[in-house]
């Protein structure tokens, strides 16, 4: 049974990544055709769009009353985020960052990281928790959105060039619900095979989530970056990985948390979350030091991802003996 389930959770992933491009072109296009700012559409649609296969996972997962899956997908992706897709990227080429990344972004990502932390110190992400990240993505999207007043004429035309009107109303509007089609289907089918793959080879689910499943959902950040970074536009990659970190925790981990309350497992709380909290203020404080992810950096970071993922291997072992 294990090909088959392997090979499910690989049409999963196909049809969550696809379905997501198709949510965030379809949507982005019949944005702008109704009029709407292109920067709000990059700070809503395009944000939330990239993000979409993690909510759709943790969502799945939690419905079906699996904690460690859902919460194993938030803390494994922004992991990944970090340690893979920025170490791979940062060791192709130094990755500069936009001054106002490190003015804003970073210490809200920060922040964020170590509020979400300390929420689940009582192992309980409940709905009051939710209810307050929700809150910090509503005022976070605000502050954003004040900040994108003052985006030039080329924004709009950087846009156009990507997210041209060529469908029709009709066309985008079949592209949005083909998106949430394939994301829903998707969801469905990675929450079910990975799940099966975790009993038959007889690894926790948390393993499974912060592994296969985060690794998977990151796939359309893991693809945004390495584009960016073979176009030369190196700050993209980095902004998009912060961005994508702050939506997982605000906008993934509160809806699901408001949904129904999740458990947060001792092998979390002693090793996964305090390693995220430490390879966040370290990438922080690397990105201080002239503005720049050096390729040595950059390896830091990949290094410090591996050995955490080793260690979560070996872990649950360590604890039971």
């Amino acid at each position: 049974m294990e090909p088959l389930q392997l090979a499910t959770a690989i049409v999963g992933l196909l049809l969550l990544v696809g379905g997501a491009e198709a949510l965030v072109r379809g949507g982005s296009r019949l944005a702008r055709h109704l009029g709407v700012s292109p920067v709000v559409i990059g700070l809503t649609i395009v944000a939330v769009g990239t993000s979409t296969p993690e909510l759709v996972v943790s969502l799945n997962a939690a419905w079906r009353d699996q904690a460690d899956l859902s919460l194993g997908n938030v803390v494994g992706s922004n992991l990944a985020n970090i340690g893979l897709i920025l170490g791979v990227c940062g060791l192709l080429r130094p990755l500069p960052v936009a001054l106002r990344l490190l003015r804003m972004e970073m210490p809200a990502l920060v922040a964020t990281t170590l509020v979400f932390a300390a929420l689940c110190l009582d192992h309980t992400l409940g709905r009051g928790d939710g209810a307050l990240l929700c809150l910090g993505l509503l005022l976070l999207t605000l502050m954003n959105l004040r900040g994108a007043r003052r985006e030039g004429p080329e924004v709009v035309r950087e846009f156009d060039a990507v997210f041209t009107n060529d469908h029709g109303v009709v066309g985008d509007c079949l592209w949005v619900v083909g998106g949430l089609v394939a994301l829903i289907t998707g969801g469905h089918l990675l929450v079910s095979a990975a799940t099966a793959i975790a009993r038959a080879f007889g690894v926790s689910e948390l393993i499974i989530g912060l592994t296969l499943v985060a690794v998977g959902t990151s796939l359309p950040e893991l693809a945004t970056s390495l584009v960016a970074v073979v176009r030369n536009e190196m700050d993209i990659a980095v902004g998009d990985v912060v961005g994508s970190n702050l939506f997982n925790i605000l906008g993934v981990a509160g809806p699901t948390a408001l949904v129904r309350p999740l458990g947060v497992n001792d092998h979390l709380l002693a090793l996964q979350l305090p390693c995220l909290v430490a390879i966040t203020v370290a990438l922080w404080a690397l990105l201080h030091t002239g503005h720049t992810l050096q390729r040595w950096e950059a390896a830091g970071l990949l290094i410090l991802y591996a050995a955490t993922m080793v260690a979560s291997a070996g872990l649950p072992g360590l604890l039971a003996g």
